[in-house]
């Protein structure tokens, strides 16, 4: 049974987080012809480097229900453009206002209506903040969500792993630095068994007889592993999505070879993982001056007092040169002091538990430290060799499918999907798939109508860039 402290303590934080006045956005755009069909944009304000800043997609919670909108998450969306970030906040379509049959209060979710919407939001956003923020990058996104809001910040950022009919997938990973999901319902089988949000995972894909069939294509849980650097932030107290559905999501992950950064805050609950905390400015300004690519400790662990949820967020999102590289969000969590167990309020997930000593240059996670012990994290390219043309003009060809920050087997890791997945320019349409490994090194052997053509793949640390 809950406890009646805890229940009233809950209910106190949800009248506070409620209570803020919705601040006003700097542009609105839509993304498609329904009303909910928008984004509201916050321009950067205070201390900025100058030139670009990194884009925060925001995903705003409510259990998918109809009666809770984007409104109540804008002080938030304005607490990040006040430490310098270009905010998005993302509507979308929720469950009807009105109770359904045999429920006991509004529906959770559309079918498939709510990630038609997100799906199509992530899609154009490119084009919306060139245009409504020009000083927004968009090559450094960041998407985040508290909640249902969670939930659909890790579905947007692993399309790429969706079933092959999926209508959402996408053929390759989507261009994020990374994601923090704030208090995410991340594991819908746990999330059901424990009853979170009234049964809002099973409305939300249309009640229990179809809740089996569309789990693949919904449940974060079971898309992985992304490649795509993730942090969940989670509330020990919090009683209406329990800590042990972050676990879950994070158990998968480490299941499926992927390490998922867990902070989990003592003495905090549901709201306060997303509600603002007065936190000095000029710490966040001195402590994210290390850009870009170079993690710089903080004073003191970013999670150490109760309530950090928001700090945590920004930790992670002020740095995403470092912070939210694909694959790399480990290096963060050393580079910080995250889940380290050494602070209060902090605690290291068992999952997470997984650490090497710092190799030589060449061998492994990160160059040799800097002066003072701080890393620099090392940057692999993942290249391709293939056959192009036929016949006497046939040749090879290499190019670059992307990079990696971090260690040479997360580099290695990002590769091999990048394997499974690649579609060369001859066979057009391959009788027969074989991958092989040998090392570090990826050979793909392709039968075509007449002969057979071959890739091979390879990652590389990258030196210089004359370009940067």
């Amino acid at each position: 049974m809950t406890d009646p402290a805890a229940v009233e303590r809950d209910a106190a934080e949800a009248a506070s987080a409620f209570s803020h006045p919705a601040v006003a956005p700097d542009a609105t755009a839509a993304y498609g012809e329904h009303p909910d069909h928008v984004v509201d944009f916050y321009a950067p304000r205070g201390e900025t480097r100058g030139g670009a800043v990194p884009l925060v997609v925001v995903l705003h919670g409510g259990a998918w229900r109809a009666p809770y909108d984007r409104q109540h998450i804008t002080p938030f969306a304005d607490f990040l453009a006040r430490r310098g970030f270009a905010v998005a906040n993302v509507e979308y379509r929720r469950g009807s206002s009105l109770p359904h049959q045999n429920a006991e209060g509004p529906v959770a979710g559309r079918w498939p209506e709510t990630f038609d919407d997100v799906a199509a939001a992530m899609d154009a956003l490119p084009g919306l903040a060139a245009t409504a923020l020009p000083q927004a990058d968009v090559r450094r996104v960041v998407v985040t969500g508290h909640s249902a809001g969670g939930h659909l910040a890790l579905w947007a950022a692993a399309r790429h792993v969706l079933p092959a009919d999926s209508p959402w997938r996408l053929p390759s990973p989507p261009m994020l630095r990374g994601v923090v999901a704030l208090a995410p319902i991340a594991d819908f089988a746990v999330a059901e068994e424990l009853g979170v949000c009234g049964g809002a995972s099973a409305q939300l894909l249309g009640g229990e007889e179809s809740f089996a069939d569309r789990l693949p294509y919904a449940d974060p849980a079971a898309l992985l592993p992304t490649g795509i650097a993730t942090a969940v932030v989670q509330g020990r107290d919090d009683i209406v999505v329990p800590q042990e559905v972050a676990e879950a999501y994070v158990a998968a992950a480490a299941k499926a070879g992927e390490m998922v950064g867990l902070t989990l805050l003592d003495g905090v609950g549901r709201f306060p993982s997303s509600t603002r905390r007065r936190t000095p400015a000029r710490w966040w300004r001195r402590r994210s001056r290390s850009w870009p690519g170079r993690a710089r400790r903080p004073a003191s662990p970013v999670v150490r007092q109760p309530g950090g949820g928001v700090d945590a967020l920004a930790a992670v999102c002020e740095d995403p040169g470092t912070g939210l590289r694909r694959a790399n969000c480990r290096a963060v969590f050393r580079s910080w002091g995250w889940g380290w167990g050494s602070g209060q309020g902090d605690e290291r997930h068992p999952a997470m538990v997984r650490v090497r000593p710092q190799p030589p240059r060449g061998q492994g996670s990160c160059r040799p430290p800097r002066p003072g012990g701080v890393p620099v994290v090392a940057r692999w390219g993942l290249l391709a060799e293939q056959h192009v043309g036929t016949g006497e003009g046939r040749q090879w060809s290499i190019s670059v499918l992307g990079h990696v920050d971090g260690t040479r087997e997360e580099a290695v890791a990002a590769l091999r999907v990048q394997a499974e997945q690649y579609k060369p320019q001859h066979p057009y349409r391959p009788k027969r798939r074989v991958l092989y490994q040998d090392g570090d090194t990826f050979l793909l052997v392709l039968d075509g109508t007449w002969q057979v053509f071959h890739c091979r793949f390879t990652v590389a640390e990258q030196l210089f860039d004359s370009a940067a």
